[in-house]
């Protein structure tokens, strides 16, 4: 993942955020449940019809796959974070480029 991608995801995660605004923007006053509710269904089809949810999906099962602290169950020489032993901070480590780390840290939102 380059920089082309790193700003195509944010790109995307704009649009997507501008999406889910105009849909709550455009929701007629029906109450609060109603609106709740609306809102909830605006979030996840944005989320779902997302071209970055793929990506998301595929660039974190990546770094799960390829990552040496969980594939041999070593402990890290690095600052790392969460269960997938992640480095803290992109460019400390020799397996993952620090693009794919950014890349990775831009898609997280879609995982949620």
């Amino acid at each position: 993942a380059g920089l082309g991608f790193i700003m195509m995801a944010l790109n995307t995660l704009v649009v997507d955020i501008r999406k889910w605004c105009t849909a709550l923007h455009d929701m007629s006053d029906g109450g609060v449940v109603f609106n709740f509710l609306a809102g909830l269904m605006a979030a996840v089809e944005t989320w779902v019809l997302s071209p970055n949810l793929g990506a998301a999906v595929a660039i974190w099962s990546k770094l799960a796959i390829q990552s040496p602290a969980l594939a041999l169950d070593l402990v890290p020489n690095y600052e790392s974070i969460g269960i997938m032993r992640l480095p803290k901070y992109p460019g400390t480590t020799e397996w993952l480029h620090w693009t794919q780390h950014i890349y990775a840290i831009v898609l997280f939102p879609y995982l949620l």
